[in-house]
């Protein structure tokens, strides 16, 4: 055994001393550790895990009352009592356990917690490290096995998943009077900066997946570019994953969308004196956006999760949220390495479910970008369909809200008529918002709203 595992675990062996004896001095406190979720494996001390398994299996009789002789009884009935020290140290736990509140026995419990997570994390990060000394050529599959790892471990710390429907009913009640009261009377989710839209989909709401799709050349991009801006301009924080297009490139465009510069003139510093002050008085503005933008190339979903979290680490130290995910596009993102050796689809459908999985773990929506396969050009009536979208099925089952855009594109004008054709919403009506796109500054805006169902 190394120096390092020869090190003691983290443990608090008051703490969970205390909580037995607070409750057998009152056996209906097991009620308050609902809140926490304690199991008997993540007491440190062997007597302590016998000892919490007793009470627990005595409460989920319900015959007896918790205390000093039932545990006790309990013990000598599956020969456990002399493991403990018998009667002697269940005396000693609840005599000498402190007189204290309902509040200070749920913090004990979460001491307990809090060190058996700590001990998992170490158990967790030692077997990551083993394997990365054994096998170094899978390096993407190993973090995402540990940042999965991670994952759960994060949400287990958390209360239970089961919820009383009366606290429910309060919560939303209140969540509906703040929006009311702030004007988004019908807004559940995240505002996209499109009324129209948000009068669809009711916003984007936590742990949704919203996909925007379109044939090359289309404005997938641009749209999702313009959500992000104004996303980030009601003062929420937009993470940007660009794989089409350098980090600059995506600035420049951003600029020529917010200072109504025409784009090209932007990517070939071709202004005149009134188009850069003019851009120049929008800068600042612009550039105090909470936007961020990662354009690497080699995108896997273990990857992604790791920056959305460590960026949402470094934003809540000034009390800030990470509020979007904005990936562009999900064909360019790397699929796990076991599936490399697989077709497209396979690999896609694997992100696909990785991406929806992660949105409802972050609890924030996340905009996927994809392209469409060319059965669409193919139809007589060139109007969308949900099987048109490129690779995989799964992108389709994974997503809450499923956009389309249809526009020509043959140049002939700047500015066009475009239409986005909203298939899917998991949430509400589905129908088509009528768009204008201009192309010199690659910004589309609304004209009306068209129901179909």
């Amino acid at each position: 055994m190394d120096a390092f595992a020869a090190r003691q675990l983290p443990h608090n062996e008051h703490a969970e001393a205390s909580l037995l004896g607070c409750l057998m001095q009152n056996g209906e406190r097991f009620a308050l550790l609902d809140e926490v979720i304690l199991t008997s494996d993540e007491f440190y001390s062997k007597k302590h895990q016998l000892i919490f398994s007793a009470i627990v299996e005595i409460a989920v009789e319900g015959k007896d009352t918790i205390d000093i002789v039932t545990v006790h009884d309990f013990l000598v009935s599956t020969g456990d009592a002399s493991k403990i020290g018998d009667w002697s140290y269940l005396s000693e736990l609840v005599d000498s356990a402190p007189v204290v509140d309902n509040e200070q026995v749920v913090a004990y419990s979460r001491m307990v917690k809090n060190s058996a997570l700590h001990r998992l994390f170490i158990e967790k990060c030692e077997i990551a490290a083993s394997k990365a000394r054994k096998d170094q050529r899978q390096f993407d599959d190993l973090l995402d096995v540990m940042t999965t790892d991670l994952i759960d471990l994060a949400n287990s710390s958390s209360r239970s998943d089961v919820q009383d429907l009366r606290g429910l009913v309060v919560d939303v009640v209140q969540d509906m009077s703040e929006k009311i009261k702030s004007g988004h009377k019908s807004l559940l989710g995240l505002p996209s900066g499109y009324p129209t839209i948000d009068k669809v989909a009711s916003g984007f709401k936590p742990g949704d997946m919203i996909v925007i799709a379109a044939r090359p050349g289309v404005g997938k991009t641009s749209l999702a570019m313009n959500m992000t801006s104004r996303v980030a301009n009601k003062g929420h924080s937009v993470l940007f994953f660009t794989l089409e297009m350098p980090a600059d490139q995506v600035t420049k465009r951003i600029l020529s969308a917010e200072t109504g510069v025409d784009m090209l003139k932007i990517l070939n510093a071709d202004l005149t004196m009134d188009e850069l002050a003019s851009m120049m008085n929008q800068i600042s503005v612009t550039g105090e956006l909470p936007i961020y933008i990662d354009d690497s190339s080699h995108l896997t979903v273990a990857s992604l999760r790791s920056k959305a979290k460590s960026l949402r680490a470094t934003l809540q130290k000034t009390d800030q949220t990470l509020d979007l995910i904005v990936i562009d596009y999900i064909g360019l993102m790397q699929g796990p390495a076991h599936l490399m050796s697989e077709k497209k689809n396979a690999q896609v459908e694997e992100i696909s479910r990785g991406l929806k999985l992660f949105a409802k773990d972050m609890k924030i929506p996340i905009i996927i970008l994809s392209q469409l396969n060319r059965q669409v050009e193919s139809r007589k009536e060139k109007v969308p369909q949900l099987s048109d979208l490129r690779d995989s099925g799964a992108i389709e089952q994974d997503a809450d809200l499923v956009c389309i855009i249809n526009r020509a594109t043959d140049g002939s004008s700047e500015s066009a008529k475009a239409e986005l054709h909203i298939l899917k919403n998991r949430h509400g009506p589905t129908g088509v918002v009528q768009l204008h796109f201009n192309a010199s500054t690659t910004v589309f805006t609304e004209i009306d709203y068209q129901h179909e169902s």
